[in-house]
């Protein structure tokens, strides 16, 4: 009977861990779903929260491009993207940056230096393009407006 002792010990020492993964089995779930599954060694653990700490850079990458670009010049692009720009005077600084918006692609204009002085629509003589437009809706909808 003593050589049975340690089998008997060893018996027990499984059902002890076997009732104890049946009690906390659901827990065990929820916690494996979580962490994004289950594999040998840690990566598998780490994986879920690897992939939201790259959406998150992901997002603030986005985020910072659409920033890039200076409130006053944003908003002469939504004016001229809305169609209805209003009155201007083509001083220095519209001059400059109609030049970078013209660059960077969002609009299209044919000549700036032949753009009157004054007028009451710029948008008669400037266009939006396409990638300008996109530009325009994707930063309205993922930065909030200042109030």
């Amino acid at each position: 009977m003593e050589a049975y002792i340690p089998l008997i010990q060893t018996g027990l020492w499984v059902a002890l861990i076997m009732a104890i993964i049946l009690i906390f089995q659901k827990p065990l779930y929820r916690l494996i779903e979580q962490a994004g599954g289950i594999q040998v060694g840690p990566f598998k653990l780490l994986e879920k929260k690897v992939d939201l700490v790259e959406q998150g850079v992901s997002k603030l990458r986005e985020q910072v491009f659409l920033l890039s670009m200076a409130p006053a010049m944003y908003a002469n692009l939504q004016k001229l993207d809305s169609g209805h720009f209003g009155t201007y005077t083509n001083t220095g600084p519209l001059k400059r940056e109609l030049y970078h918006l013209r660059d960077m692609g969002y609009i299209d204009v044919g000549s700036i230096s032949e753009i009157p002085d004054q007028g009451n629509n710029l948008s008669e003589r400037v266009t939006v393009t396409d990638i300008g437009h996109m530009y325009v809706q994707l930063r309205d909808s993922i930065i909030e407006p200042e109030v």
